[in-house]
């Protein structure tokens, strides 16, 4: 049975008149790699869908992203709608202009400030887990599975007010990271599709692929409407976090209270934008001092030249210590 509703196309690139080849390289999660090598032949300029233009040239960074260069974002974008539209998928400039003027103040450097005894918090659950493991008969973790639950408590206590306890319990009790992994994959291969198209991939019966990806869409936005009702209800008045900053906030065209709708979303989509590359982030630096000893003794000559003695076992440097390093 054909289970890839792609695969009849064959393997070579059909840019030209449809975007069925990308689509089917989302799919097998080989976009990056198979693009790479259609530059290599080609050079720095090549289609790769109809009116999809990849361009890899670092001259042209500044060009298409710069400030006021005219470009927008393409339809792409319009498939990673999570209950709404928000910052990042939204495309009409002014609607993206009205969305970044509540958006700011939460990530203004006052605000963040105001957040880091919340994330301390969580680095201290986190450091006492694996200090706890380490002194255990088996001190084997898996350091990309744990910085995944630190990353993913941190931001969610920063979206939503609550860490997942995703730390405090050793494990991913809503099978969110697996969500959120599954859903990318889908959205990738879904935004590289006509309209038409994506509004038909949820009744393909042959592929589970697609089908695997709506569950999981809709599954994150029940975990982000959940997360959300609890800290509307929440009696931490106090907190500062990006909901409390939401709830606050005002339409800056109605003046009005932004609808709550726009409010979820936008948590969802820090959720999704901000735990993975944190995670991915810290593993990779890990990995990559580990396998250098030099490196690793002139971090730690670092590191003892200025916070000189032995540190508590809950101790986290703040900000302003961190900037103050050489």
């Amino acid at each position: 049975m054909v289970t890839d509703v792609f695969a009849f196309l064959g393997s070579g690139p059909d840019s030209k008149v449809s975007s069925f080849w990308l689509a089917s390289q989302c799919r097998k999660v080989q976009r990056s790699k198979e693009v790479l090598k259609l530059h290599q032949k080609h050079g720095d300029f090549v289609q790769i869908a109809p009116n999809h233009v990849s361009i890899n040239n670092p001259d042209a960074i500044q060009q298409i992203y710069g400030h006021k260069t005219g470009f927008i974002k393409g339809p792409f974008y319009d498939a990673f709608h999570q209950v709404t539209p928000v910052v990042f998928n939204t495309r009409n400039v002014s609607e993206h202009t009205r969305k970044r003027k509540y958006i700011n103040p939460a990530f203004s450097a006052r605000a963040l400030s105001d957040f880091e005894p919340y994330m301390d918090a969580e680095i201290f659950g986190w450091k006492r887990q694996l200090l706890k493991i380490s002194n255990g008969s088996n001190p084997r973790v898996d350091f990309s599975v744990w910085t995944n639950y630190l990353a993913f408590d941190v931001i969610a206590s920063f979206a939503f007010g609550e860490p997942f306890g995703f730390v405090k319990k050793g494990e991913d009790e809503y099978g969110l990271i697996e969500i959120i992994d599954t859903r990318g994959e889908f959205m990738n291969a879904l935004g590289s599709l006509s309209p038409f198209l994506r509004s038909v991939m949820g009744y393909n019966p042959l592929d589970s692929f697609w089908k695997n990806g709506f569950q999981a869409s809709a599954g994150l936005a029940k975990i982000g409407k959940e997360a959300f009702e609890k800290r509307k209800v929440s009696a931490d008045n106090n907190r500062k976090d990006l909901l409390s900053f939401l709830f606050n906030a005002k339409d800056p065209e109605t003046k009005r209270p932004i609808p709550e709708d726009e409010i979820i979303a936008e948590s969802i989509s820090f959720i999704v934008g901000g735990s993975d590359t944190t995670s991915s982030t810290m593993t990779n630096f890990i990995d990559f001092v580990s396998r250098d000893a030099d490196l690793q003794n002139r971090i730690q000559d670092e590191i003892d030249m200025i916070f000189p003695g032995e540190p508590s076992d809950d101790w986290v440097p703040s900000e302003k210590e961190l900037n103050e390093l050489p």
